[in-house]
């Protein structure tokens, strides 16, 4: 209506779609994680024990993320997937350097290890 008097009018309908925003860290099943490896360990074999597993709850594009190992500055050890598409994902770490496993050598028998996600 437009001034008190009848007009005439149209009707439609408008479909919304609520986008989702990229909001939400990507996030491990454990807060730590501890594996083994052997120092007889040959090119490409997993760590053991560590059963991680990694998801964001974001949808969509959002949901994609990449992984890369922090505080490996020797180059040792490497990650698969390296990117996280559909937003979940099984993380092993493996041994791409087998002679630096050398136990009698090693500094300290230990490494700390960081994701950046």
């Amino acid at each position: 209506m437009m001034n008190g008097s009848s007009g005439a009018f149209a009707e439609t309908t408008v479909q919304i779609t609520v986008l989702d925003v990229n909001d939400n860290r990507p996030t491990f099943n454990r807060q730590s994680y501890s594996g083994s490896i052997s120092e007889h360990a040959v090119i490409h074999t997993p760590v053991t024990g560590l059963q991680m597993e990694v998801s964001d709850a974001d949808q969509g594009t959002n949901s994609e993320f990449r992984l890369r190992l922090l505080g490996d500055d020797d180059s040792v050890f490497d990650v698969e997937p390296k990117s996280v598409l559909g937003g979940a994902a099984t993380v092993t770490i493996f041994v791409v350097d087998p002679p630096a496993l050398d136990y009698e050598t090693l500094e300290k028998p230990e490494k700390i290890l960081r994701f950046l996600k």
